[in-house]
């Protein structure tokens, strides 16, 4: 006697299955991501005067997979200032929205965005700040001076000494201030940047 196969609905339906389940192995995985929102900040006191994004600033950076994506430096009074991050990861797409709120009260919001759909263009997203793209591979160090109610950006590439500050591992919040505000007061791009702006008030 020969060996039956098993009736045909039945072996379409395991070749079906196998195939459903090879499927759905591969869509069902989700890369994850480690995420990092970061920030620190300094002021002046009453008394004291100085450069604001110098003598006073707010920095806020975004690390992705170990990888420093963005550093907006600001001009706002730090100190005992707060930021907060939200958004997450859907369809390939990352986006966030970050609130940097001042010692003074006054606020500053951007967003960013990035498709990771994208693979080819290289591209590391967008921050959106009042209204106006910045592409990233422009510059992932953006400055940022709230000063006579405008808003001026300027975009430079992220230097070793920038990405030391922010990724070395501190031993207190007050450490790495420290060396973002030596930084700060270097005659570098920074400086020169928030320099002008107070020359032009």
């Amino acid at each position: 006697m020969k060996p039956s196969l098993p009736p045909y609905p039945l072996f379409l339906w395991l070749l079906l299955l196998g195939s459903f389940t090879a499927s759905f192995g591969c869509n069902s995985r989700q890369d994850s991501h480690t995420i990092t929102y970061g920030n620190t900040g300094w002021g002046l006191s009453d008394t004291e005067e100085g450069i604001p994004g110098i003598d006073q600033a707010m920095v806020q950076w975004y690390i992705r997979d170990k990888q420093l994506i963005y550093v907006v430096w600001t001009d706002l009074s730090g100190g005992n200032s707060s930021s907060g991050s939200k958004g997450g990861e859907s369809g390939g797409v990352v986006q966030h929205q970050a609130n940097l709120v001042s010692l003074d009260g006054d606020s500053f919001e951007f967003e960013y965005t990035l498709n990771t759909n994208d693979h080819e263009s290289g591209d590391a997203g967008a921050l959106k700040i009042d209204g106006i793209d910045y592409p990233l591979i422009n510059g992932a160090l953006v400055l940022v001076s709230t000063q006579r109610d405008q808003v001026a950006v300027k975009q430079l590439d992220l230097d070793p000494t920038v990405t030391d500050c922010i990724q070395n591992h501190w031993p207190s919040q007050e450490s790495r201030q420290g060396a973002m505000k030596a930084l700060a007061n270097e005659p570098s791009t920074i400086h020169g940047f928030f320099q002008s702006v107070r020359n032009d008030q």
